[in-house]
Parts: C-alpha cells; sequence; structure tokens
C-alpha cells in the first residue's frame, strides 16, 4: 500500500514539475526516476486527470462493455469515480491515442437462433461442392429497400477491428415512414440475370409472375435451359 502512494505521490510530482516549466529530463533527476516515467506520468495525466491506472482501466471498460457508450456518456461515468472531473474533449483524446474511432453502428438483419442454426447447417450440408456443383446453381433472392426520414445513427467509439462485434451493430430498423422499393434478381458463375423492381409486397403471384418472366428468362439468357438449376 505504501508503494503504490509513493507511486502516486512521484506521479504527482512529475505533473507539477512539467507545469512549472522544469523538462522531462530534469524532473527525473530531481523525483529519481527514469525520464520515460515521468513522460508516462504527463501522459496518464493529460488523458485521465488522475495519477493512478485504475481511472485508464475503467476508462478503457466503459469503452468495450457491450452497450457501446458515446464520448459524453463515458465521460459522465468516468467522472462519477474521479476526485477531479475530466472534459469531453479529455476522453475523446485519449480514446483517438488508443486507436478508438467514433463510428455510426452498421446495420444487420435481425437472426434469430432458429436463422443462424439453419443457415449453418445449410453451409456445412455444401461444405463438399465443387465448383462444377455451384455452376449448376442459380441464386435468387429479394430485398426490399426502405426510405428513412427521420436520422437515427447512433455513434460509438470502437477499433477498426471490432466492426463486426456485437456490440458494435444495431438491428437494421423495419420500415422507416419514407416509402419502400422492392428488388429482386438472380446471378449465376456466369453472370447476373434479369432484375425486376417493384413497390408491392411479394405475395404468391408477385412471386410466380418473377419465377415465370424472370427468372426462367436468365436460365435462358444463359442457354441452360436443360441443366439442373436450384433457386436459393
Amino acid at each position: 500500500m505504501a508503494q503504490k502512494i509513493q507511486r502516486e505521490y512521484q506521479r504527482a510530482q512529475c505533473v507539477a514539475l512539467s507545469n512549472a516549466g522544469l523538462s522531462c529530463r530534469e524532473a527525473s533527476k530531481i523525483i529519481g526516476i527514469s525520464k520515460s516515467s515521468v513522460q508516462r506520468a504527463i501522459k496518464r495525466f493529460e488523458e485521465t486527470g488522475a495519477f493512478h491506472d485504475r481511472n485508464v482501466r475503467m476508462l478503457k471498460r466503459l469503452t468495450e462493455n457491450d452497450g457501446r457508450y458515446s464520448s459524453r456518456e463515458i465521460t459522465n461515468k468516468l467522472n462519477n469515480s474521479l476526485k477531479n472531473p475530466v472534459c469531453k474533449a479529455t476522453v475523446i483524446n485519449y480514446l483517438r491515442r488508443s486507436g478508438y474511432e467514433c463510428k455510426t453502428k452498421i446495420k444487420k438483419p435481425f437472426l434469430t437462433i432458429k436463422h443462424k442454426k439453419e443457415r449453418l447447417n445449410w453451409c456445412l450440408a455444401h461444405f463438399n461442392w465443387t465448383i462444377n456443383d455451384w455452376e449448376r446453381v442459380t441464386f435468387s433472392d429479394e430485398t426490399t429497400f426502405y426510405v428513412i426520414k427521420h436520422k437515427n445513427k447512433v455513434k460509438i467509439w470502437r477499433t477498426k477491428d471490432e466492426q463486426s462485434k456485437e456490440g458494435c451493430m444495431e438491428v437494421a430498423a423495419i420500415g422507416g415512414g419514407g416509402g419502400r422499393v422492392n428488388f429482386w434478381d438472380a446471378i449465376r458463375s456466369e453472370g447476373t440475370g434479369c432484375f425486376r423492381i417493384y413497390s408491392e409486397n411479394t405475395n404468391s403471384n408477385v412471386y410466380c409472375d418473377i419465377l415465370d418472366n424472370y427468372l426462367i428468362p436468365t436460365v435462358q439468357l444463359y442457354q441452360m435451359e436443360n441443366d439442373f438449376f436450384l433457386p436459393a
């Protein structure tokens, strides 16, 4: 305990001597520690407003939690444990120096446990397929693009490697109040096929029309009428 207090006292001395205009080399001779230790103490105080490591560890935990707070929220939660509060700019400077970036949460589709299990089973079932097998397949899919009237982007702090982590993503919202458009297309190994853009719901009549007037012409376009194909 005494050794810990001594370290914090030395760090406080480093900051005080630096504020008095002394260089890191001069401060290290007076205090009796290395120049690099003086530099680390000054840098830590500039970034966290404290002389000990506990606040640095807490700041890192707040940044890497599953909920992913904004810089304002991180600052408020950090200041709850500090005797000398720090400003948001200090927190932002520390985050940037530590490799964090302020990014918008990426959108991801809502997948239940059942969805994930079915996708994994499908991949395992086709794991040993060859290139020739895949060349006989026609993949088709449809998607809906929504026009969102109001911006609701969520800003978080993360590193480049954390883009796809659970806390750095959010489930894509359904709807948006600004209209929508549906898009259907098919692809083969040779390239893309006929596509359809439409605004109505994809009911049985619409889907049958797509199969008759878009999927089959796609196969015919690549002269594959007699080959086996599998819409996916």
